[in-house]
């Protein structure tokens, strides 16, 4: 029951934050979860997945911030969204396709010889 009240207040706050046209970014079916316009630029370079994980942070136990001070521009913020950001950008560098296999190089060679012939005959290609 006191939960609730909480998160009542809570959700009021932010709420009449918005009334006064405070900038920021509200997080679609997120009803908590907000982090100012000055982050948008990490913010777009990041998963939905991320962005939640990354509020759930700063709001948790281990940076205990208010909802106010996540929203706001906060030097614990901008760090962990950095961070989050270049983790981020590593992971998908470190993805790597794989190699093309010898049997799958002759048979894109054999398609593509096969296509050839056919346009000199002129005739369209079989499906």
């Amino acid at each position: 029951m006191a939960e609730n009240v909480e998160l009542k207040a809570r959700v009021a706050k932010l709420e009449d934050m918005q009334l006064q046209n405070l900038p920021m970014v509200i997080m679609t079916g997120i009803l908590t979860s907000s982090f100012h316009i000055y982050y948008s630029k990490q913010l777009n370079q990041l998963s939905r997945s991320i962005k939640i994980d990354t509020w759930r942070r700063l709001t948790s136990r281990k940076y205990l911030l208010s909802i106010e001070q996540a929203s706001s521009i906060h030097p614990e913020v901008e760090d962990l969204l950095n961070k989050a950001v270049g983790n981020y950008i590593k992971q998908k560098e470190r993805q790597k396709m794989k190699p093309i296999t010898s049997d799958c190089k002759n048979l894109l060679r054999k398609e593509n010889e096969d296509g050839v012939v056919y346009i000199k005959a002129g005739i369209g290609k079989k499906d």
